[in-house]
């Protein structure tokens, strides 16, 4: 998953949303949908293995203070992650 660093702030999760650095911490994962070059055999990738997905990667992330963004498909996801 690509992640660029900010200053340590609140952190903004954002799903294919141009990138809002001036604004704290932005994580963009890179999922593993069509246009993923490296396929994840046995994976869930229905709505709710993905948004699973982005839920493990908060927590391994530790972040704490999460904004979850996002448009589209993405926005589907940011309204079912737990």
């Amino acid at each position: 998953m690509n992640q660029q660093k900010t200053r340590a702030a609140t952190a903004v999760l954002i799903m294919h949303l141009p990138l809002v650095e001036q604004h704290g911490r932005c994580v963009m994962p890179d999922l593993p949908l069509r246009a993923h070059k490296t396929p994840l055999n046995g994976a869930d990738l229905s709505p709710p293995g993905l948004a699973a997905m982005l839920a493990e990667l908060i927590e391994r992330q530790q972040l704490t203070e999460v904004t979850v963004v996002g448009n589209d498909t993405g926005g589907a996801l940011c309204q079912i992650v737990r």
